[in-house]
Protein backbone atom coordinates (compact mmCIF):
# COMPACT_ATOMS: atom_id res chain seq x y z
CA UNK A 1 0.00 0.00 0.00
CA UNK A 2 2.83 2.54 0.95
CA UNK A 3 4.17 2.27 -2.95
CA UNK A 4 0.67 3.91 -4.20
CA UNK A 5 2.12 6.95 -2.18
CA UNK A 6 3.38 9.67 -3.78
CA UNK A 7 7.07 10.68 -3.03
CA UNK A 8 5.78 14.43 -1.76
CA UNK A 9 2.89 12.65 0.33
CA UNK A 10 5.90 10.43 1.92
CA UNK A 11 7.79 13.42 2.41
CA UNK A 12 5.12 15.54 4.13
CA UNK A 13 4.28 12.47 6.35
CA UNK A 14 7.77 12.02 7.19
CA UNK A 15 8.01 15.98 8.13
CA UNK A 16 4.81 15.78 9.75
CA UNK A 17 5.69 13.57 12.36
CA UNK A 18 7.89 15.18 14.23
CA UNK A 19 6.09 18.78 14.12
CA UNK A 20 3.08 16.53 15.43
CA UNK A 21 5.28 15.45 18.03
CA UNK A 22 6.67 18.96 18.90
CA UNK A 23 3.17 20.01 19.30
CA UNK A 24 1.93 16.93 21.71
CA UNK A 25 5.16 17.98 24.49
CA UNK A 26 4.13 21.88 23.68
CA UNK A 27 0.59 21.22 24.72
CA UNK A 28 1.52 18.66 27.77
CA UNK A 29 3.65 21.04 29.27
CA UNK A 30 1.03 23.94 29.07
CA UNK A 31 -1.69 21.84 30.31
CA UNK A 32 0.68 20.48 33.04
CA UNK A 33 1.57 23.89 34.09
CA UNK A 34 -1.72 25.42 33.86
CA UNK A 35 -3.26 23.45 36.61
CA UNK A 36 -1.51 24.45 39.36
CA UNK A 37 -2.03 28.25 38.47
CA UNK A 38 -5.55 27.56 38.25
CA UNK A 39 -5.24 25.44 41.70
CA UNK A 40 -3.75 28.78 42.90
CA UNK A 41 -6.20 31.16 40.98
CA UNK A 42 -8.96 29.29 42.43
CA UNK A 43 -8.14 29.14 46.41
CA UNK A 44 -9.64 33.33 46.28
CA UNK A 45 -12.72 31.97 45.10
CA UNK A 46 -12.53 28.90 47.28
CA UNK A 47 -11.87 31.39 50.41
CA UNK A 48 -14.96 33.56 49.74
CA UNK A 49 -17.56 30.91 49.06
CA UNK A 50 -16.96 28.32 51.80
CA UNK A 51 -13.54 28.91 54.45
CA UNK A 52 -14.54 32.75 55.23
CA UNK A 53 -18.16 31.79 55.50
CA UNK A 54 -17.05 28.69 57.95
CA UNK A 55 -14.85 30.66 60.17
CA UNK A 56 -18.00 32.97 60.74
CA UNK A 57 -20.24 30.02 61.37
CA UNK A 58 -17.28 28.38 63.65
CA UNK A 59 -17.06 31.64 65.41
CA UNK A 60 -20.94 32.52 66.13
CA UNK A 61 -21.15 28.18 67.12
CA UNK A 62 -18.19 28.58 69.61
CA UNK A 63 -20.00 31.48 71.21
CA UNK A 64 -22.85 29.82 71.37
CA UNK A 65 -21.11 27.36 72.94
CA UNK A 66 -20.21 29.24 75.73
CA UNK A 67 -23.76 31.39 76.52
CA UNK A 68 -25.49 27.60 75.99
CA UNK A 69 -22.45 25.85 78.57
CA UNK A 70 -23.48 29.18 81.04
CA UNK A 71 -27.54 29.04 80.59
CA UNK A 72 -27.38 25.06 81.08
CA UNK A 73 -24.61 25.52 84.46
CA UNK A 74 -26.79 28.20 85.91
CA UNK A 75 -29.28 26.49 86.02
CA UNK A 76 -31.36 27.65 82.47
CA UNK A 77 -32.66 30.68 84.38
CA UNK A 78 -32.11 33.20 81.45
CA UNK A 79 -32.63 31.65 77.98
CA UNK A 80 -32.55 35.19 76.48
CA UNK A 81 -29.21 36.10 75.17
CA UNK A 82 -28.97 31.82 74.63
CA UNK A 83 -32.13 32.84 72.19
CA UNK A 84 -30.29 35.86 70.64
CA UNK A 85 -27.08 34.19 69.85
CA UNK A 86 -29.49 31.13 68.42
CA UNK A 87 -30.30 33.26 65.89
CA UNK A 88 -26.75 35.17 65.01
CA UNK A 89 -25.90 31.43 64.58
CA UNK A 90 -28.41 30.25 62.42
CA UNK A 91 -27.83 33.51 59.93
CA UNK A 92 -24.81 31.97 59.99
CA UNK A 93 -25.54 28.39 59.31
CA UNK A 94 -27.72 29.37 56.27
CA UNK A 95 -24.95 31.99 54.82
CA UNK A 96 -22.69 28.48 55.17
CA UNK A 97 -24.85 25.95 53.35
CA UNK A 98 -25.88 28.83 50.71
CA UNK A 99 -22.31 29.47 49.56
CA UNK A 100 -20.94 26.03 49.95
CA UNK A 101 -23.93 24.92 47.38
CA UNK A 102 -23.03 27.14 45.06
CA UNK A 103 -22.20 26.10 41.57
CA UNK A 104 -18.91 28.00 40.80
CA UNK A 105 -17.57 26.62 43.95
CA UNK A 106 -18.29 23.00 43.26
CA UNK A 107 -16.75 23.16 39.91
CA UNK A 108 -13.32 24.42 41.46
CA UNK A 109 -13.62 22.42 44.59
CA UNK A 110 -11.11 19.54 44.98
CA UNK A 111 -12.91 16.20 46.28
CA UNK A 112 -11.52 16.58 49.46
CA UNK A 113 -13.60 19.99 50.00
CA UNK A 114 -16.05 18.41 48.63
CA UNK A 115 -16.37 15.90 51.18
CA UNK A 116 -15.32 18.40 53.95
CA UNK A 117 -17.86 20.27 53.28
CA UNK A 118 -20.30 17.60 52.90
CA UNK A 119 -19.43 16.47 56.05
CA UNK A 120 -19.33 19.75 57.66
CA UNK A 121 -23.69 19.74 56.82
CA UNK A 122 -24.05 16.17 58.65
CA UNK A 123 -22.34 17.30 61.16
CA UNK A 124 -24.35 20.57 61.47
CA UNK A 125 -27.74 18.51 61.12
CA UNK A 126 -27.37 18.28 64.61
CA UNK A 127 -27.82 21.34 65.71
CA UNK A 128 -31.35 21.25 66.63
CA UNK A 129 -31.37 17.87 68.22
CA UNK A 130 -28.55 19.48 70.63
CA UNK A 131 -30.73 22.52 71.60
CA UNK A 132 -33.18 20.40 72.60
CA UNK A 133 -31.10 18.67 74.53
CA UNK A 134 -29.68 21.91 76.09
CA UNK A 135 -33.24 23.20 76.37
CA UNK A 136 -34.59 19.63 78.12
CA UNK A 137 -32.37 18.43 80.65
CA UNK A 138 -29.04 17.63 79.10
CA UNK A 139 -25.94 17.93 81.52
CA UNK A 140 -23.93 20.74 80.45
CA UNK A 141 -20.62 19.06 80.13
CA UNK A 142 -22.39 17.22 77.83
CA UNK A 143 -24.05 19.80 76.18
CA UNK A 144 -20.59 21.14 75.62
CA UNK A 145 -18.95 18.27 74.19
CA UNK A 146 -21.64 17.92 71.78
CA UNK A 147 -21.25 21.09 70.58
CA UNK A 148 -17.43 21.04 70.30
CA UNK A 149 -18.10 17.81 68.48
CA UNK A 150 -20.14 20.03 65.84
CA UNK A 151 -17.46 22.21 65.59
CA UNK A 152 -14.72 20.11 64.90
CA UNK A 153 -16.86 18.14 62.16
CA UNK A 154 -16.33 21.51 60.53
CA UNK A 155 -12.11 21.29 60.70
CA UNK A 156 -11.99 19.07 57.03
CA UNK A 157 -13.20 22.75 55.02
CA UNK A 158 -9.75 24.26 56.38
CA UNK A 159 -7.60 21.16 56.21
CA UNK A 160 -8.75 20.56 52.61
CA UNK A 161 -7.66 23.61 51.22
CA UNK A 162 -4.09 23.48 52.47
CA UNK A 163 -2.49 21.50 49.77
CA UNK A 164 -1.09 23.58 46.74
CA UNK A 165 1.32 23.51 44.24
CA UNK A 166 3.39 25.64 45.72
CA UNK A 167 4.98 24.46 48.57
CA UNK A 168 5.31 27.84 50.44
CA UNK A 169 1.78 28.41 49.96
CA UNK A 170 1.03 25.12 51.43
CA UNK A 171 2.93 25.80 54.84
CA UNK A 172 1.64 29.17 55.73
CA UNK A 173 -2.26 27.52 54.51
CA UNK A 174 -1.30 24.73 56.76
CA UNK A 175 -0.15 27.30 59.96
CA UNK A 176 -3.19 28.67 59.09
CA UNK A 177 -5.14 25.88 59.47
CA UNK A 178 -3.21 24.94 63.11
CA UNK A 179 -3.41 28.20 64.21
CA UNK A 180 -7.70 28.10 63.80
CA UNK A 181 -7.43 24.51 65.66
CA UNK A 182 -5.34 26.53 68.35
CA UNK A 183 -7.98 29.15 68.94
CA UNK A 184 -10.92 26.37 69.13
CA UNK A 185 -8.98 25.05 71.75
CA UNK A 186 -8.77 28.40 73.58
CA UNK A 187 -12.42 28.32 73.15
CA UNK A 188 -13.36 24.95 74.30
CA UNK A 189 -10.66 25.88 77.55
CA UNK A 190 -13.12 28.90 78.11
CA UNK A 191 -16.44 27.27 77.90
CA UNK A 192 -15.10 24.72 80.29
CA UNK A 193 -13.35 27.23 82.60
CA UNK A 194 -16.54 29.23 82.41
CA UNK A 195 -19.00 26.42 83.44
CA UNK A 196 -17.18 25.25 86.37
CA UNK A 197 -17.65 29.07 87.36
CA UNK A 198 -20.80 29.15 86.79
CA UNK A 199 -21.67 25.91 88.74
CA UNK A 200 -18.89 26.24 91.31
CA UNK A 201 -18.08 23.06 91.02
CA UNK A 202 -14.47 22.05 89.36
CA UNK A 203 -14.82 18.16 88.87
CA UNK A 204 -12.16 16.06 88.21
CA UNK A 205 -13.43 15.29 85.23
CA UNK A 206 -13.32 19.14 84.24
CA UNK A 207 -10.05 19.10 85.57
CA UNK A 208 -8.72 16.43 83.22
CA UNK A 209 -10.21 18.23 80.45
CA UNK A 210 -8.44 21.48 81.22
CA UNK A 211 -4.95 19.63 81.51
CA UNK A 212 -5.69 18.03 77.85
CA UNK A 213 -6.98 21.09 76.56
CA UNK A 214 -4.07 23.37 77.65
CA UNK A 215 -1.44 20.99 76.79
CA UNK A 216 -3.02 20.68 73.35
CA UNK A 217 -2.63 24.76 72.44
CA UNK A 218 0.56 24.57 74.06
CA UNK A 219 1.93 22.05 71.51
CA UNK A 220 0.12 22.92 68.34
CA UNK A 221 -0.05 27.04 68.78
CA UNK A 222 3.71 26.94 68.52
CA UNK A 223 4.28 24.20 65.81
CA UNK A 224 1.92 26.03 64.22
CA UNK A 225 3.65 29.72 64.15
CA UNK A 226 7.27 27.44 62.85
CA UNK A 227 4.95 27.15 59.50
CA UNK A 228 4.52 31.01 58.91
CA UNK A 229 6.91 33.29 57.49
CA UNK A 230 9.62 34.43 59.17
CA UNK A 231 8.39 38.11 60.00
CA UNK A 232 5.05 36.57 60.76
CA UNK A 233 6.96 34.31 63.69
CA UNK A 234 8.51 37.59 64.87
CA UNK A 235 4.49 39.68 64.79
CA UNK A 236 3.26 35.82 67.12
CA UNK A 237 6.26 36.60 69.38
CA UNK A 238 5.50 39.39 70.23
CA UNK A 239 1.84 38.79 70.86
CA UNK A 240 3.11 36.15 72.72
CA UNK A 241 4.90 37.91 74.84
CA UNK A 242 2.79 40.33 75.03
CA UNK A 243 0.74 41.39 79.16
CA UNK A 244 -2.29 39.50 78.06
CA UNK A 245 -0.87 36.55 77.05
CA UNK A 246 1.25 36.27 79.88
CA UNK A 247 -1.26 36.75 81.98
CA UNK A 248 -3.36 34.61 80.23
CA UNK A 249 -0.86 31.97 81.24
CA UNK A 250 -0.20 32.64 85.02
CA UNK A 251 -3.90 31.96 85.11
CA UNK A 252 -4.03 28.85 83.27
CA UNK A 253 -1.19 27.66 85.38
CA UNK A 254 -3.02 28.74 88.66
CA UNK A 255 -6.01 25.82 87.71
CA UNK A 256 -4.12 23.32 86.45
CA UNK A 257 -1.97 23.33 90.06
CA UNK A 258 -5.14 23.57 91.90
CA UNK A 259 -7.26 20.66 93.29
CA UNK A 260 -11.21 19.55 91.83
CA UNK A 261 -13.75 20.72 94.54
CA UNK A 262 -15.56 24.08 94.80
CA UNK A 263 -14.93 26.60 92.22
CA UNK A 264 -14.04 29.69 94.48
CA UNK A 265 -12.18 27.29 96.43
CA UNK A 266 -10.05 26.40 93.39
CA UNK A 267 -9.70 30.15 92.79
CA UNK A 268 -11.44 29.85 89.74
CA UNK A 269 -12.96 33.67 89.29
CA UNK A 270 -15.19 34.14 86.26
CA UNK A 271 -14.47 38.03 86.01
CA UNK A 272 -10.95 37.60 86.24
CA UNK A 273 -10.81 34.74 83.93
CA UNK A 274 -12.82 37.15 81.23
CA UNK A 275 -10.44 40.00 81.65
CA UNK A 276 -7.46 37.51 81.00
CA UNK A 277 -9.18 35.25 78.34
CA UNK A 278 -10.66 37.57 76.27
CA UNK A 279 -7.87 39.59 74.99
CA UNK A 280 -5.84 37.02 74.18
CA UNK A 281 -8.70 35.57 72.14
CA UNK A 282 -9.39 38.48 69.94
CA UNK A 283 -5.90 39.02 69.27
CA UNK A 284 -5.04 35.63 68.18
CA UNK A 285 -8.75 36.10 65.78
CA UNK A 286 -7.18 38.89 64.21
CA UNK A 287 -3.74 37.52 63.82
CA UNK A 288 -5.05 34.67 62.30
CA UNK A 289 -7.20 36.61 60.61
CA UNK A 290 -4.03 38.81 58.96
CA UNK A 291 -2.68 35.73 58.15
CA UNK A 292 -5.43 34.06 55.63
CA UNK A 293 -5.33 37.27 54.39
CA UNK A 294 -1.55 37.42 53.61
CA UNK A 295 -1.80 33.41 52.69
CA UNK A 296 -4.84 33.90 49.85
CA UNK A 297 -2.12 36.93 48.43
CA UNK A 298 0.63 34.72 48.32
CA UNK A 299 -1.08 32.06 46.34
CA UNK A 300 -2.57 34.75 44.02
CA UNK A 301 0.61 36.26 43.65
CA UNK A 302 1.93 32.58 42.84
CA UNK A 303 -0.85 32.37 40.37
CA UNK A 304 0.38 35.08 38.72
CA UNK A 305 3.88 34.10 38.68
CA UNK A 306 3.40 30.67 37.12
CA UNK A 307 1.11 32.61 33.83
CA UNK A 308 3.75 34.67 33.46
CA UNK A 309 6.18 31.84 32.87
CA UNK A 310 3.15 29.91 31.03
CA UNK A 311 2.73 32.75 29.08
CA UNK A 312 6.28 32.86 28.32
CA UNK A 313 7.14 29.26 27.78
CA UNK A 314 4.01 28.84 25.64
CA UNK A 315 4.71 31.91 23.53
CA UNK A 316 8.14 30.73 22.82
CA UNK A 317 7.33 27.21 22.13
CA UNK A 318 4.31 28.01 19.94
CA UNK A 319 7.26 30.24 17.94
CA UNK A 320 8.89 27.30 18.02
CA UNK A 321 6.57 25.06 16.47
CA UNK A 322 5.34 27.36 13.81
CA UNK A 323 8.40 27.90 12.62
CA UNK A 324 9.21 24.42 12.23
CA UNK A 325 5.97 23.86 10.52
CA UNK A 326 7.14 26.73 8.04
CA UNK A 327 10.91 25.06 7.68
CA UNK A 328 9.45 21.56 7.16
CA UNK A 329 7.17 23.11 4.53
CA UNK A 330 9.50 24.76 2.64
CA UNK A 331 11.91 21.68 3.17
CA UNK A 332 9.13 19.37 1.77
CA UNK A 333 8.70 21.58 -1.18
CA UNK A 334 11.92 21.58 -2.28
CA UNK A 335 12.67 18.18 -2.28
CA UNK A 336 9.47 17.42 -3.66
CA UNK A 337 10.15 20.11 -6.27
CA UNK A 338 13.60 18.74 -7.00
CA UNK A 339 12.25 15.13 -7.56
CA UNK A 340 9.58 16.00 -9.58
CA UNK A 341 12.01 17.62 -12.01
CA UNK A 342 14.37 15.55 -12.01
CA UNK A 343 11.35 13.17 -13.08
CA UNK A 344 10.27 15.32 -15.50
CA UNK A 345 13.73 15.83 -17.19
CA UNK A 346 14.49 11.68 -17.01
CA UNK A 347 11.68 11.23 -19.18
CA UNK A 348 11.71 13.71 -21.49
CA UNK A 349 15.55 12.38 -22.12
CA UNK A 350 14.36 8.72 -22.25
CA UNK A 351 10.94 9.68 -24.40
CA UNK A 352 11.78 12.50 -26.72
CA UNK A 353 15.50 14.01 -27.28
CA UNK A 354 17.22 10.11 -27.08
CA UNK A 355 14.91 8.53 -29.16
CA UNK A 356 15.04 11.55 -31.31
CA UNK A 357 19.34 11.57 -31.56
CA UNK A 358 19.68 7.90 -32.26
CA UNK A 359 17.09 8.13 -35.46
CA UNK A 360 18.87 11.07 -36.31
CA UNK A 361 22.13 9.31 -36.42
CA UNK A 362 20.69 6.26 -37.75
CA UNK A 363 20.02 8.21 -40.72
CA UNK A 364 23.85 10.10 -41.13
CA UNK A 365 22.74 12.95 -40.11
CA UNK A 366 25.58 15.03 -38.30
CA UNK A 367 24.55 15.66 -34.12
CA UNK A 368 25.50 17.78 -31.61
CA UNK A 369 25.15 15.08 -28.85
CA UNK A 370 26.28 17.40 -25.76
CA UNK A 371 23.65 20.53 -27.13
CA UNK A 372 21.07 17.85 -28.46
CA UNK A 373 21.09 16.08 -24.54
CA UNK A 374 22.82 18.17 -22.17
CA UNK A 375 24.39 16.42 -18.79
CA UNK A 376 21.20 17.10 -15.95
CA UNK A 377 22.58 19.36 -13.41
CA UNK A 378 20.31 19.03 -10.07
CA UNK A 379 23.43 19.57 -7.51
CA UNK A 380 25.75 17.12 -5.33
CA UNK A 381 23.79 15.73 -3.15
CA UNK A 382 21.86 12.45 -2.92
CA UNK A 383 19.31 13.58 -5.67
CA UNK A 384 22.06 15.42 -8.23
CA UNK A 385 24.08 12.06 -7.97
CA UNK A 386 20.53 10.22 -9.65
CA UNK A 387 20.94 12.88 -12.17
CA UNK A 388 24.78 12.53 -12.62
CA UNK A 389 23.77 8.31 -13.05
CA UNK A 390 21.58 9.24 -15.68
CA UNK A 391 24.66 11.38 -17.52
Amino acid sequence: MNHRWSIRAKINAMLAIPIVMLAAIWLFAVSFTLQPALDLRNSKLVADKVTEPAEAMVEQLQVERQLTTVYVAGGRKDAAAVREQRARTDVAVAAFRQLAADGDLQDVASEESKQAIASSVRALDGLPQLRQLADGGGQSSAVRQAYSAIITGTYGIAESVTNHQDSEVTEEATGVFVLGLSRDLFSQEDALVTEAAVSNVFTPQAHTELVALVGQQRLILPYGVTLLPARTQAQFGALSGGGAMLKLTQLENQLLGTAPGPAEAAGIDLRAWRSAFDPVNVELKNFRAQVQRHNVQAAQDASDAIFLRLGVAGALGLLAVVLTLVLSVRIGRSLARRLDGLRVAALELADERLPSVVARLRRGVQVDVSAEVPPLRLGSDEIGQVGEAFN
